[in-house]
């Protein structure tokens, strides 16, 4: 995955929170609003918020990570093995500044 696929997904998450709203709206005004639905559409409304918490979250810890990376400045763990995960180029151990050993 790439940063710009996240970027994306985010904007894919983005459009689907409008057109769930946009279908609230109508439904709302046609007064066919039933609480069985209401709730359906609630419970889909907070997947959608937290699926996008999750990809802002994961958009923002990988940019970070290629900033810190791309300055010349030591990787955490965490942005090591995020790096790693994504198959960035030249990342290793050493280079991150998390050990001596290469990998």
């Amino acid at each position: 995955m790439r940063l710009e696929e996240l970027r994306t997904i985010r904007g894919s998450i983005d459009s689907a929170e409008g057109a769930l709203m946009q279908f609230a709206h109508r439904l709302n005004e046609g007064g066919e609003f039933t609480s069985e639905l209401k709730a359906h559409l609630g419970d889909l409304h907070h997947a959608l918020h937290r699926c996008k918490i999750s990809v802002v979250e994961l958009d923002d810890g990988l940019t970070r990570a290629i900033l810190e990376w791309h300055g010349g400045r030591h990787l955490t763990r965490e942005q090591f093995h995020l790096l790693s995960a994504l198959n960035f180029p030249g990342v290793t151990n050493t280079r991150a500044g998390l050990g001596d050993l290469d990998d």
